[in-house]
């Protein structure tokens, strides 16, 4: 909050002295009144000329006393005038935002000047997000600046707040289709070779074919791609295969394998209506199928064709609020406000974005002298890892921030198909006997969260620790959803023993080599030794690592972080929900999953989907095929004169999108920035 400071206090000291001060007033103000009679042939311009000054004398221009004792005990702040408040479209008071200035952040990841082309990698996405734009996005207006609806602590939207980016509505016509009708009078950057023409369809349809089938696309052409994508080939029915192919024929749609020689069939094709209107069909009903656009910038065919690539920043142009500057591979890129942009801030519609003038990226690959910058304010805004959180609060108390949503679950996977493993009661003894709340509060000093396996906190679907069943609901199990995440050894020794291993087991685990990963799992063996449970435990290199886990050859246990960012990750990747999932490391083979599954992506209802995924996250959970540790959980800080934000991390469409489109909405206060700094923009 921007206060009068200094100045105002004393203000308020002159106006509320003491009895002795009154008396002496009321001295020189009987004297003075005969003077102002004299000169009332003046007056007026006396008085203007006094209220500049800090005495009361041009205040008595009336003769009756009380008024001026009136005025005396209200202070003139004339020179404290605040911010400027105005309503804006959701009736609520907020400062009027200003134009100009700068923003510098820093890229989360370090590599992120590599990766201007769209088409190449996801890790650009930190980058090529502030250039390019997509159909769809967050709803601005229902996050934390807004109506507080969706709190935008994580980079996962929920369907009920996505909006409209370039589309400006769509429809979903039924499982398999959606219909998307494009905002009209939206242009490309006027830089060559686009020149400012209008964005259509066609620029739809050219970049679905090349997001999809681009060679070096990261996930297409990587293994774990191409795998998943054959073995969902397998899985299609020929005559439903041929059927799919005629219809793509008499709606003329051309197979982009004939082109860039992916296998067949697509899964999806797309088909333009009209100038502005897309149809998006996909082969396999799918409840979700209508966010697939929001994953997909939006590509400049001329840019492509006559650069062959997007991949020099000097070439990059999209329909975004930036225009790009300049870039020093491996340590900043600049842009410049689009003067152009269509958008308007939701919030005071007759204000075009972006509001800054200048947006300034860094990389700056060492933690401490990131941390050090933002506490310098040598940049605006930054995130703080859980174990510096309390320092930078105390350091740097003027800096706002906003505690964060977890990034992902640290796991145990166990070989569930293979004995001591395929015994719930083995499986449910691990957990009872890792001591959830001590990583929580010892080694993350309270700055976590217990709980984000199977699904998110953050999700609808999610049941909090208060109200989780208390008693066991599945044939075999021995212990509830709630006990299982309190720490009870001497359960865990009882189980294991009904489960015929009184004497406990050996076990082996891997790991990556990072510190923390090390240190958890080092407590992990120790909780086992108490209840009996011998684990051998080695880390690996990267590579060693990942092909031990997705061969899956480990023989009993082997952690990994996994990223969960969606309400189905879990059942749907990791619990057998999808049997030709490469995410399935705990080998876990559930009819019951799979019914689940393909139930849930056929029902359109969302609060029936809520409630069934709800009722299954609690199956899964008391089933325990992985053991989850808690996780550690940071804080967004930024600085006090960075206005329009209120720590949201970004509008969607995953991870790589956290930063690059939520610059817009932002402005900053140059004279707040000045009373901290010294300096304006």
């Amino acid at each position: 909050m921007k206060t009068g400071g200094g100045k105002w206090n004393s203000t308020l000291a002159k106006y509320k002295g003491g009895n002795k001060v009154k008396k002496t007033i009321w001295v020189v103000l009987s004297c003075l009144l005969v003077v102002a009679l004299m000169l009332s042939s003046c007056q007026a311009a006396s008085v203007e000329e006094k209220k500049t000054t800090e005495t009361v004398t041009g205040q008595v221009t009336e003769k009756d006393a009380p008024k001026v004792e009136e005025e005396k005990d209200t202070p003139v702040v004339e020179e404290e005038k605040g911010p400027d408040m105005v309503r804006d479209a959701l009736g609520n008071l907020k400062e009027n935002p200003e134009y100009g200035g700068s923003i510098t952040f820093v890229f989360p990841h370090p590599n992120a000047t590599d990766y201007w082309d769209p088409a190449i990698s996801a890790i650009g996405g930190w980058l090529y997000s502030i250039n390019y734009e997509y159909l769809l996005a967050a709803d601005w207006s229902v996050g934390p600046s807004g109506t507080g609806e969706n709190p935008m602590t994580a980079f996962y939207v929920p369907d009920v707040y996505i909006g409209g980016q370039l589309a400006e509505s769509w429809e979903i016509i039924d499982l398999q289709t959606v219909v998307y009708k494009l905002r009209e009078g939206i242009h490309w950057q006027n830089k060559d070779p686009m020149n400012g023409r209008e964005f259509t369809a066609d620029d739809v349809m050219y970049t679905v074919g090349r997001a999809a089938t681009h060679q070096q696309n990261s996930w297409y052409w990587s293994e774990s791609g191409r795998d998943d994508w054959l073995a969902r080939q397998q899985e299609i029915d020929p005559e439903k295969l041929a059927a799919w192919i005629v219809e793509r024929e008499e709606k003329g749609v051309t197979a982009f394998s004939e082109e860039w020689g992916i296998p067949e069939p697509t899964p999806s094709y797309t088909r333009k209506l009209d100038k502005y209107t897309i149809e998006r069909k996909n082969y396999e009903p799918s409840v979700d199928f209508w966010r697939g656009m929001e994953a997909f910038p939006m590509q400049p065919k001329e840019a492509v064709e006559k650069w062959g690539d997007l991949l020099d920043w000097k070439n990059a142009v999209g329909t975004g609020p930036w225009l790009v500057q300049d870039c020093v591979p491996d340590s900043s890129s600049s842009w410049t406000r689009n003067p152009d942009y269509w958008q308007s801030d939701p919030f005071f519609p007759e204000n075009k974005m972006p509001y800054i003038d200048k947006l300034i990226g860094l990389m700056i690959p060492d933690a401490a002298t990131e941390l050090a910058a933002l506490r310098t304010h040598k940049i605006d805004r930054g995130g703080v890892d859980f174990d510096k959180v309390a320092g930078i609060k105390e350091t740097n108390p003027e800096l706002l921030y906003k505690s964060g949503a977890p990034s992902g679950t640290f796991l145990v996977f166990m070989r569930s198909d293979i004995e001591p493993f395929s015994d719930i009661r083995v499986r449910q003894a691990l957990m009872l006997g890792t001591n959830q709340q001590e990583m929580l509060e010892d080694y993350f000093v309270g700055d976590g969260v217990l709980i984000t396996w199977p699904i998110m906190p953050y999700l609808a679907e999610f049941t909090p620790y208060e109200e989780l069943p208390t008693e066991p609901r599945l044939p075999g199990s021995g212990a509830s959803c709630k006990e299982l995440w309190g720490y009870d050894p001497d359960k865990a020794k009882a189980l294991l023993a009904e489960a015929g291993y009184p004497n406990g087991f050996k076990a082996t685990l891997g790991s990556y080599t990072s510190d923390i990963e090390i240190d958890l799992n080092t407590m992990f063996v120790e909780y086992m030794a108490d209840i009996g449970v011998d684990v051998q435990y080695t880390y690996y290199e990267t590579a060693v690592h990942d092909s031990i886990l997705y061969s899956r050859v480990f023989d009993s246990l082997h952690f990994t972080w996994w990223g969960n960012d969606g309400p189905m990750s879990a059942q749907g990747w990791a619990h057998g929900g999808s049997p030709t999932s490469p995410y399935a490391f705990s080998t876990v083979v559930d009819d019951a999953a799979v019914d689940f599954f393909d139930a849930y992506y056929e029902t359109v209802d969302p609060i029936e989907r809520t409630a069934m995924l709800k009722e299954e996250n609690l199956r899964g959970m008391e089933l325990c095929w992985e053991i989850p540790y808690a996780f550690p959980v940071g804080a967004l800080f930024w600085a006090p004169w960075l206005k329009g934000h209120s720590g949201e991390m970004g509008t969607g469409g995953g991870s790589e999108r956290g930063i690059g489109t939520i610059w817009k909405y932002m402005w900053v206060d140059q004279d707040l920035k000045y009373e901290y700094t010294g300096q304006r923009d």
